[in-house]
């Protein structure tokens, strides 16, 4: 640290400090320095009955116990809110309970149909189960049965909640919660990567193998005839392809039919209330209807044997009546007058007879002419020379059978 310096004013021996004013720089030999004075002298006591008095102990401990008592009352860095998970202008609270909240984060989207209106502000664990809390624009409205799903942006992105909404006419308000049965989770991507591997380790890959050699087994030497089935399965599509107008008339006929049916429950029930009882009958006479049925068997062997042997007879019978019957249909335009006349000549007879019986007084002119008209008649006499003429004649009348008429003959 020194260097000795020979000079006018330094005597043999003497040392010089660098670092010390001029005044201070020269040390003597023999010269002590106070440091090393202070450390040779005895160290004093404090008298009896007095504390050593420590200063710097004092100053530490105080500013030690006032940082306990700051950190004690103060805020950490975990209460502090994390940048961008709040929500701009008037929000309302809304809470979901799922099944698993897998790693969703503070600060996650809630997105409507697609669009941002709102963050995810808690995620707590309750009853094994996680109860999201969610602040929603005010100017959002979501019905009170929609449905929370828990779904990510992108394969290996970050968890979102997905509202959908339904149709209820009321509105989700401050502090309301989604039903439980409203709220899942979609698979993650840990969730196909399992099942894959559950797939190729431990499934049924190995047996397709088996399928495709017994395929092959199957429909080896047949591919003509299973490209005429194909063909024909071609063939049978285009053709259904063409007919969509058709099958959809009869969808929609079918459609209306269900539509007719549906509107007409309460009497399709009815009806069958009232036919129950119809059955019950039914059942309690099955012997009975099983013999009708039996009879009604043998009553058509009997009507079938009846007409194998009367068909000629009947024939001939139907063509007999052929003639009769087109000779009715020529006099149809003189049947319906003839039948008018009679039913005013009935009803003037209804008019004039005022009971069952109508008193008839007439007086009749019958020369012999109209005796022969009549036939044979007894009780009159005729000249002696006609009865002499008509001695060996075999009288006829003139209309036969008209003295059925008059009841003479059956």
């Amino acid at each position: 640290m020194g260097a000795r310096c020979p000079g006018p004013a330094a005597g043999p021996g003497s040392v010089v400090r660098a670092d010390l004013p001029a005044a201070r720089a020269r040390v003597q030999p023999g010269d002590v320095p106070r440091s090393l004075r202070a450390a040779r002298q005895p160290a004093r006591r404090p008298p009896a009955g007095s504390e050593p008095v420590r200063p710097r102990g004092l100053r530490a401990l105080a500013v030690v116990g006032l940082a306990i008592g700051v950190a004690g009352c103060s805020t950490g860095y975990k209460d502090l809110p994390l940048p961008g998970s709040g929500v701009g202008g008037d929000t309302y609270q809304v809470s979901a309970v799922f099944d698993q909240a897998l790693n969703l984060a503070q600060g996650a989207q809630v997105k409507v149909n697609g669009v941002s209106v709102g963050r995810v502000q808690a995620v707590e664990a309750e009853d094994f189960k996680a109860e999201v809390t969610m602040e929603i624009k005010e100017s959002v409205e979501i019905p009170r049965d929609s449905s929370a799903r828990l779904r990510y942006d992108t394969p290996l992105g970050e968890l979102f909640v997905q509202v959908t909404p339904g149709r209820s006419p009321d509105n989700l308000g401050d502090d309301d919660q989604f039903a439980l049965r409203k709220t899942t989770t979609a698979p993650s991507v840990e969730d196909a990567l399992a099942a894959a591997s559950t797939l190729i380790n431990g499934g049924r890959l190995g047996e397709l193998q088996v399928i495709a050699e017994e395929l092959n087994a199957t429909l080896g030497g047949r591919e003509d005839e299973i490209r005429m089935s194909l063909r024909r399965v071609t063939s049978f599509l285009r053709a259904a392809n063409g007919s969509r107008g058709d099958i959809t008339r009869t969808l929609v006929a079918l459609r209306d039919v269900s539509q007719a049916l549906d509107a007409r429950r309460g009497t399709i029930r009815r009806a069958l209330r009232e036919v129950g009882p119809a059955f019950e009958a039914l059942g309690r006479d099955t012997d009975k209807v099983v013999a009708l049925l039996t009879g009604a068997e043998d009553l058509a062997r009997t009507a079938k044997r009846l007409v194998l042997e009367v068909d000629d007879p009947l024939l001939a019978i139907l063509q007999d009546l052929g003639p009769v019957a087109d000779a009715v249909l020529s006099t149809r335009s003189q049947l319906r007058p003839g039948l008018e006349a009679l039913i005013a000549v009935a009803n003037q007879i209804v008019m004039t007879v005022p009971g069952e019986t109508l008193p008839l007084r007439a007086l009749l002119h019958i020369d012999e002419t109209q005796l022969n008209f009549l036939g044979p008649v007894t009780g009159l006499q005729r000249p002696a020379n006609d009865r002499a003429e008509d001695a060996g004649r075999d009288r006829q009348p003139l209309l036969p059978g008209l003295e059925l008429l008059g009841g003479g003959r059956r």
